[in-house]
């Protein structure tokens, strides 16, 4: 409570949404270039997905219990996700 939280990877792009997990250790960024999960003690990635994402992430969400991450993206007109 009450620091910034300096994220060490400036490719991520535009940061559009952002979650922290129930323990708050972890901080999972949506952005340009896809998902990002983040050490909020240090800023240090401790996980990405980026290739084969192929899309701007727009929100992401974690599970009560830190299990599961969500995230959306956008669709057009005509595509499956």
């Amino acid at each position: 409570a009450g620091r910034a939280l300096a994220l060490d990877d400036a490719r991520v792009g535009l940061r559009w949404g952002m979650a922290f997990s129930p323990d708050g250790r972890l901080v999972a960024v949506a952005g340009d270039e896809g998902i990002v999960l983040w050490e909020a003690a240090t800023g240090r990635q401790a996980a990405g997905w980026r290739h084969g994402w192929r899309s701007t992430a727009y929100a992401v969400a974690v599970s009560p219990d830190g299990r599961l991450l969500a995230a959306t993206r956008p669709t057009s007109p005509g595509s499956r996700t």
